[in-house]
């Protein structure tokens, strides 16, 4: 159950640069998984789990 976020089916919902950090931020495609992407970590680039986003309770 759930995905596998080290491979490539993963999709972006929003996603953002940030010039200062030089990486990409962003939310799957479930909305629920806070994501960075370093374009120049490795060959490939670096995906990273940053957090989970919670709905905020009323």
């Amino acid at each position: 159950m759930g995905r596998d976020y080290s491979k490539s089916e993963t999709h972006w919902r929003t996603l953002i640069w940030e010039a200062n950090g030089r990486k990409f931020y962003g939310v799957d495609e479930s909305a629920s998984l806070l994501l960075a992407f370093d374009p120049y970590a490795g060959q490939f680039g670096r995906v990273e789990r940053r957090g989970a986003v919670v709905r905020a309770q009323a």
